[in-house]
């Protein structure tokens, strides 16, 4: 649960999420690892995830003896490409 929280928040980085009065007031305090997520949030208008999946063709066997032990979820038979689209401010 924690991963799934951790990768929520560092997906969401719209620029809603941060003052950019508190960050010009306190970026000299902040660690560096801070300052680069306030920034990023700062120059993010959105953030968009495009997931595709697709199928590996092959011989499938659903009818010989073995069909009650065959599954169409084998390892690599079906591929998930994730794709994050990533929107800077331009001005």
């Amino acid at each position: 649960m924690q991963i799934i929280l951790r990768l929520a928040d560092l997906l969401d980085m719209k620029k809603y999420r941060i003052s950019k009065l508190l960050l010009s007031k306190n970026l000299e305090n902040m660690s560096g690892t801070s300052a680069f997520h306030w920034i990023s949030h700062s120059v993010t208008n959105d953030l968009k995830i495009n997931v595709t999946y697709s199928t590996k063709d092959g011989n499938v066997n659903i009818t010989g003896k073995d069909a009650d032990y065959y599954s169409f979820l084998q390892s690599g038979r079906i591929e998930e490409k994730i794709e994050l689209e990533i929107h800077f401010q331009s001005d």
